[in-house]
């Protein structure tokens, strides 16, 4: 669904140059090795599972909620969304989420990641359109590419950590929350369910109402 003819044609002959040329494919879950299985049985022989974790800041490092709250301009409580903003990453979801909202929001819900998407260029726009129409601009606030401490730090002070996205290989982002030891709101996806911990939140990544309530209940 998120590549053309063509594209889907080259992965196909990159994943046989990595299996022909190697002596060994690493994927980071067993998620991927799924999927690999579906281009390739002989390149799913080859492969070898290797999970990652994330290494977080310590405490000291972290920049100050006072300074995020200036520099970024963060009214009150927030969630934190540091997806880059490729399609797959169902951002709509959530600002559908806050749209079917019937009261005003005691929150934000502050994003940050790369706008650029060479499939599908429009996205980042029409996201800002649909925030624009929806009055959204309160409630929802993009950030784009911050520095790392500066994220991690809005990780820590988050309310709880969303990943709303539709594919994944192994996401960093909730990585990176689990050692922080943060409440996560995850999309019911295969490789979340294999990341989760009992600091996980599951929601349907194509129903906004499922998300809405979990929003409202934190």
């Amino acid at each position: 669904k998120n590549f053309d003819l063509i594209d889907r044609i080259i992965r196909k002959f990159r994943v046989f140059f990595c299996y022909y040329y190697s002596t060994g494919i690493i994927v980071s879950s067993k998620s991927v090795q799924k999927d690999l299985k579906k281009i390739s049985k002989k390149a799913v022989n080859k492969s070898l599972l290797i999970k990652h974790v994330a290494r977080v800041p310590k405490y000291s490092q972290l920049k100050s909620l006072k300074y995020l709250k200036k520099k970024y301009k963060i009214n009150g409580k927030f969630f934190f969304l540091p997806n880059h903003y490729w399609k797959h990453k169902n951002h709509e979801v959530v600002l559908k989420a806050l749209a079917s909202q019937t009261k005003e929001q005691e929150y934000q819900i502050i994003s940050t990641g790369n706008f650029s998407d060479h499939r599908h260029p429009s996205y980042i726009n029409n996201l800002k359109k649909y925030i624009n129409n929806n009055n959204l601009n309160k409630e929802y606030k993009i950030l784009n590419i911050i520095p790392y401490i500066d994220m991690m730090s809005l990780m820590f002070y988050s309310i709880a950590l969303i990943n709303p996205s539709k594919s994944e290989g192994w996401s960093n982002t909730v990585e990176q929350g689990k050692s922080m030891k943060k409440k996560i709101i995850l999309s019911k996806i295969n490789v979340h369910l294999e990341q989760k911990n009992s600091n996980c939140i599951f929601f349907n990544p194509n129903n906004f109402k499922n998300l809405n309530k979990i929003l409202n209940r934190e």
